[in-house]
């Protein structure tokens, strides 16, 4: 077909039965006074808009006689503007000016609702309460496998021309069309939600009814996946998790305790049966690293296993509490609570392992991990430390695990016996020596105690010291708080 004039020349365009032909083969082609062009074809008539590109179609239904026209020259116009087309069954003859078109938008209802291909019947024990056609919502059950709706444009003009589209929203995004011979749609195995049926209609002419109808569905889930048997679920197993992080706690300090005091027992006994230093040097050296081995391990399991597990428990309480926006403010809360719950409990966990392992110190060194361990410990305990350390400083790994467990230590005996206010630390590095100070401005003890009621940290310190050829001294008095002393081989900072 040509378009019209370019500077190039005409321009054809092609249409086919996809552009909305009613067939392929065009017989004849008259065009009015509006423009139109007025179509012949093996399969009715056709009126184009060459402005809209549209095409409406007329068939037998229309008043045609026949579908099929005549393949010779049988189309004619008349002066006045009277069209003819022959065909196999006769002609037909009409003013394109009086052609009625059917403009009215046509209502469209449901007129029939089946559950597994049958219809379901009205009743008040029924899920249909009235008519389908009255209905605007409906409540299935998960048990509902098949569900199908019929539907019908109240166009009666030429109802086989009518056409529909539809689509069930939270199921599909596109919509599908069909014809007259097919006002149905059916849906198996639903999950549950919340949907929304829509249709379309259009009458014979293609004036849609763009708002159609539609119907809200409600599929409900079966009891075991309703958000309370969840709840019950989860509130379930974190009362089992806690309980096992109970049970494990203390089993990991039952278990510290039991190795204080095999460690402790240890070393008397070595004491009393190794009569050389270097023996004895070599048991004890064997004792603590035994000691940080078996820490290791239990600071490992912890923040590989228990907080893996909480981790994962707070991200399906999240989870949950983001897939039911109607469960509730009251489950909202408790959900909340238990997310702030498991928060807390993998915080726990942390500093227990961290306590167990400093693993800090193998990342970032040993002035890091010092200020790291001082400024937890003010966190904590509320007790102030005023830190002085060198910016940078590499002694020998065995050196700084070594004052490190010192530095706990110490701290410990701060807390645990000096009702002290205040810490002051400082560490120093010499040309061959490091040197960590700890003082406090507690109630202090009598140093001549020191060698019948050392407890196991002092003995723990000591010997740390001893081993790596260094110095331990511990000044103290009633009322004038205490300062322990540190002096190792080790280097400047580089």
């Amino acid at each position: 077909m040509v378009t019209g004039d370019r500077a190039e020349g005409p321009v054809f365009m092609r249409y086919t039965e996809n552009d909305g032909l009613p067939n392929n083969t065009i017989l004849g082609i008259l065009e009015d006074d509006d423009g139109n062009l007025w179509l012949s074809t093996n399969h009715g008539l056709s009126r184009f808009d060459p402005r809209a590109e549209t095409f409406r179609n007329y068939d037998v239904t229309d008043g045609l006689q026949g579908n099929t026209f005549s393949q010779v020259d049988a189309f004619h116009k008349s002066s006045s503007g009277e069209m003819f087309f022959g065909g196999l069954n006769g002609f037909n003859t009409f003013y394109p000016a009086d052609i009625d078109v059917n403009e009215r938008i046509s209502p469209v209802v449901f007129t029939d609702f089946q559950l597994a291909r049958r219809s379901v019947p009205i009743g008040p024990d029924s899920v249909l309460r009235q008519s389908i056609a009255l209905t605007e919502s409906l409540t299935l059950s998960h048990e509902d496998r098949i569900v199908s709706f019929t539907f019908a444009t109240l166009d009666f003009r030429a109802p086989t021309k009518n056409r529909y589209r539809y689509k069930l929203e939270g199921l599909e995004d596109v919509w599908t069309e069909v014809g007259s011979d097919d006002r149905s749609a059916t849906y198996t195995n639903l999950d549950p939600g919340h949907y929304t049926f829509r249709v379309l209609g259009s009458n014979n002419h293609g004036v849609w009814n763009e708002e159609g109808a539609s119907m809200h569905i409600t599929v409900t889930p079966p009891w075991w996946q309703t958000w309370w048997l969840r709840s019950m679920s989860v509130v379930g197993l974190m009362g089992v998790l806690f309980s096992v992080h109970k049970l494990r706690i203390r089993y990991v300090e039952q278990r510290n305790v039991e190795l204080e005091a095999e460690v402790n027992e240890r070393k008397k006994v070595e004491v009393a049966l190794l009569a050389s230093e270097a023996s004895l040097k070599n048991v004890a050296g064997r004792l603590i690293q035994a000691q940080e081995d078996e820490r290791r391990r239990i600071a490992l399991e912890l923040h590989d296993d228990l907080n893996q597990q909480i981790a994962a428990l707070a991200i399906e309480l999240s989870r949950l509490d983001g897939e039911w926006p109607d469960a509730g403010p009251l489950v909202h809360e408790q959900l909340v609570g238990l997310e702030d719950r498991a928060a807390r409990l993998s915080e726990n966990v942390r500093q227990l392992s961290h306590r167990l392992h400093p693993s800090t110190i193998e990342h970032v060194g040993l002035v890091a991990g010092l200020r790291a361990l001082c400024a937890e410990f003010d966190k904590e305990k509320g007790i102030a430390i005023e830190l002085s350390v060198p910016e940078r400083v590499r002694p020998p790994a065995a050196v700084v695990l070594s004052l490190y467990r010192i530095t706990q230590e110490a701290l410990q005996n701060v807390r645990k016996h000096s009702g002290a206010s205040s810490v002051r630390m400082s560490l120093t590095a010499s040309r061959d020596v490091l040197e960590l100070v700890v003082s406090d401005n507690g109630i202090g003890f009598d140093p001549a105690n020191i060698g019948s009621g050392a407890g196991l940290g002092m003995v723990s310190m000591q010997e740390r010291v001893r081993l790596l050829h260094g110095t331990f001294d511990v000044r103290s008095s009633p009322g004038a708080g205490t300062t322990v002393k540190v002096s190792l081989p080790g280097g400047p900072a580089p």
